[in-house]
């Protein structure tokens, strides 16, 4: 697969680095370090009361290697190439030694990259995480960095929305994954089965990822090499044991050639698919989410207590989803496409608009390149929050009660209020009161109606349907890009704005002042009262990005211009049932939601459960929008 570095294209070799399992890259020019974002770090050390847990990357490891540190206070991920491969093992007439009959070899591709943990969760970050210790072998003088377990499938994703996928890949609010999801803004799961075969085998054909075949069903040398199994982990031991007997120490074997560790025993590792222990088709298949039937969770690796042809990457075990073995673990995966980047330079004439991903923002950060030329828009995990507001929070409104919401979808979010410049480059054409054009590229566009956005034909049937005019904001985008961009549900708005909080604000702080307020002078521009069209942006609306991000790394959603929201409204107040992808009102109303307060609103307009709407038809200089694309 061909990669793309500091400007440089090339394509990885087979040569690994003192077994660190990453590459070096070539190009014309010579010799290159890998991508820096080949690995994931998140710091876990301010533990499960923590607010948000900081994300990094690195290129390689680092000099003193993968020390205990990234075994018990940061995780660290791999991040996997996107590619084909066979899964399964070989049958007749040379079938692989301990093979099971549900083993058919097929071809599957894995269109996306991903980030895969370098190890299993041990039991001091899931502890750091959760705040428990669940696991049977949990002697405190060798626990923290021994793998979890004891740990089931409904812990971990949980028994409600956790249990959707492949439907969805929603989790339950109190989980391991919510709490992941909520404190770094990644979309942390498990592994389907295809995605964990793939990062276990490495490029290998073999039994193991070693590239060695197994000598013996039971007892295997070449087992013995890269994992802990029943003939080097014995089977009889207690919970007071040290590490010579039952699970070992995440990284005490030979990684595979991605670096990766004890993918083979120690402990089964929980994926996604649900199975009910048939075998696969022989059938090419393209991004594999497994059966849609099944009472049982797919788990892959063999464990401590399993003979050696347990352990093979082929293998496969189901285990129910309420089930805490203490053989039975987890081993996390990110997805990397963390930001969609859509390039509009080719301008309003322009027949498709070039998209791309990135797992992290530029070296440089946001540069004004993305405020005006580009649309950069970043992946929301699904999940489950508080909609509304407490009874008790300053400056509420009668209409915000407070309800359960889950989105049982990921989707894409605009860092950034589309600008005057980004609707130009699209439309042609430049509708905005705040005209000076010394400084209103980057302000963000508004007086565009709801009807402007997405049409007053097709546009205006939401929610029995997202189509929209051909002619609008959003049918031009779409037909360019060939993604369904739109604009967000009042409950994604809210979602995304508060990213984990339950403040009024999205920096984990309240009002002081229902009118004034420091702590909303630091995420948005408010409270600025009347300003001229040709003001430059000390009065009127602020550049996109002048303010203080939420934890997801969204700027403005506070403030600065209203953002029209797809829900029909009319002023009334939410009942108080839990809801799941709720669209608003299903009658039409007079008006269309609105969000975010704007730059001449008071500080308690501007709050994350502040509600306001617009009549469809009419642009305002206060009111403009943000995009999502809901992930397929």
């Amino acid at each position: 697969m061909a990669w793309a570095w500091n400007g440089r294209h090339f394509s990885p070799t087979d040569i690994l680095l003192a077994g660190h399992g990453y590459f070096l890259y070539w190009s014309e020019d010579g010799w290159f370090a890998p991508p820096t974002d080949t690995y994931l770090v998140i710091d876990l050390s301010e533990g499960s009361e923590a607010t948000d847990y900081p994300v990094s990357y690195l290129s390689a490891p680092p000099d003193g290697g993968w020390t205990d540190e990234y075994k018990t206070t940061k995780l660290v991920l791999r991040k996997i190439p996107a590619g084909t491969f066979i899964m399964g093992s070989p049958g007749a007439p040379n079938p692989e030694l301990g093979r099971f009959s549900y083993e058919t070899q097929h071809q599957v591709t894995l269109t996306r990259d991903f980030y895969t943990g370098v190890f299993e969760v041990t039991q001091k970050q899931w502890n750091l995480v959760m705040g428990d210790w669940p696991s049977y072998f949990k002697n405190p003088d060798y626990r923290d960095s021994r793998p979890v377990e004891q740990v089931s499938y409904n812990a971990i994703r949980g028994s409600i929305a956790g249990s959707g996928w492949p439907d969805n890949n929603a989790v339950d609010a109190n989980c391991n994954k919510r709490r992941l999801r909520a404190k770094t803004g990644l979309a942390f799961d498990l592994p389907t089965e295809a995605q964990w075969e793939y990062a276990c085998r490495a490029g290998t054909t073999t039994a193991l990822n070693s590239g060695k075949n197994l000598t013996d069903t039971w007892e295997c040398p070449n087992m013995a090499e890269v994992g802990r199994y029943w003939n080097n982990g014995g089977v009889a031991y207690s919970w007071e044991g040290d590490t010579s007997g039952g699970t070992a120490k995440v990284g005490s074997y030979l990684p595979n050639r991605w670096g990766l560790y004890d993918m083979h025993g120690n402990v089964w590792e929980w994926c996604l698919d649900k199975w009910n222990a048939s075998d696969y088709s022989t059938e090419a298949v393209i991004d594999p989410v497994g059966s849609a039937d099944g009472n049982s969770r797919g788990a892959r690796g063999g464990a401590a207590s399993c003979y050696a042809y347990y352990c093979r990457s082929a293998a496969r075990f189901a285990i129910t989803p309420e089930k805490k073995g203490n053989v039975v673990g987890l081993r996390l995966v990110a997805a990397v496409d963390t930001y969609l980047i859509v390039d509009l330079s080719a301008g309003a004439r322009a027949t498709s608009y070039p998209v791309s991903y990135l797992s992290a923002p530029p070296a440089c950060g946001w540069t004004d390149e993305y405020k005006t030329a580009k649309l950069v828009l970043r992946k929301i995990p699904a999940g489950t929050f508080m909609m509304g507001s407490q009874g008790n929070e300053l400056g509420r409104d009668t209409k915000e009660t407070q309800h359960q919401v889950t989105l049982t979808n990921d989707f894409y979010v605009g860092v950034f209020e589309v600008t005057q410049k980004q609707w130009s480059l699209v439309m042609g054409n430049w509708p905005s009161y705040f005209s000076n054009s010394a400084y209103r590229d980057s302000r963000p566009v508004e007086k565009v109606s709801y009807n402007d956005i997405r049409g007053s034909n097709a546009g205006s049937g939401w929610p029995a349907n997202n189509a929209v005019d051909a002619e609008s904001f959003l049918g031009k985008l779409r037909a360019r890009t060939g993604l369904s961009f739109d604009l967000p549900t009042e409950a994604q708005w809210e979602y995304a704005c508060r990213a984990g909080t339950m403040t009024a604000l999205n920096s984990g702080k309240n009002l002081t002042n229902k009118y004034t307020c420091p702590n909303m002078a630091e995420v948005g521009r408010y409270g600025m009262g009347f300003a001229l069209p040709d003001s430059d942006t000390s009065k009127g609306t602020a550049k996109v990005g002048s303010y203080l991000p939420n934890r997801w790394g969204l700027y403005d959603m506070h403030g600065n211009v209203q953002e029209w929201c797809l829900d029909w409204w009319n002023n009334s107040d939410y009942p108080p049932q839990a809801v799941t992808d709720p669209a608003g009102s299903m009658t039409v109303c007079t008006y269309r939601s609105a969000r975010s307060g704007s730059w001449d609103k008071e500080a308690m307009s501007c709050r994350s459960a502040a509600r306001s709407g617009g009549v469809p038809s009419r642009g305002y200089n206060t009111l403009g929008l943000r995009l999502v694309w809901p992930v397929p």
